[in-house]
C-alpha cells in the first residue's frame, strides 16, 4: 500500500510503500493518526460554554466516541469507498443527481414506476 502525504505549505509530497516502513515507524503513524482523528473532533467543545468540568468531559467524550465508532466501522472522513456496496452505489447516484437535473428526473420515475407496481 503506498502511503502519499501532501504538504501544502510546502507543495511537496511524500510517497512510500507502507510496508518499507520500519515496524516502529509504522505503529508511531498508527498511533499518532488514530489519536489525532479521535481528538480533533473535540475541538469545537469548548470549556467556556459548560457549567461544570464533569459536564464539558461528557460533551468531549460524545464527540470523540462516535469517531472512534465510526474508525471502527469503516465510515471514515474522506474515504472512497464505504463499507459496502449499496451504500457505494447511492453515494454515487447523488453525486450524479447533484449534478444532472435530467437524471433525477428520471431515477424519480423510476422510483415512482416501482412503487406503482
Amino acid at each position: 500500500m503506498m502511503l502519499t502525504i501532501y504538504v501544502p505549505k510546502a507543495d511537496h509530497t511524500f510517497e512510500c510503500e507502507v510496508e518499507a516502513l520500519p515496524p516502529v515507524s509504522l505503529q508511531y503513524i498508527l498511533e499518532y493518526g488514530a489519536r489525532q482523528a479521535v481528538v480533533d473532533t473535540t475541538a469545537g467543545v469548548k470549556r467556556v460554554e459548560w457549567a461544570s468540568d464533569a459536564a464539558f468531559h461528557a460533551a468531549a467524550l460524545v464527540k470523540a466516541e462516535k469517531r472512534w465508532a465510526q474508525i471502527m466501522s469503516g465510515n471514515v472522513p474522506g474515504s472512497r469507498a464505504p463499507v459496502d456496496s449499496t451504500t457505494a452505489k447511492a453515494r454515487e447516484l447523488a453525486k450524479l443527481m447533484a449534478n444532472d437535473s435530467g437524471l433525477a428526473a428520471e431515477v424519480e420515475a423510476l422510483i415512482a414506476a416501482r412503487k406503482a407496481a
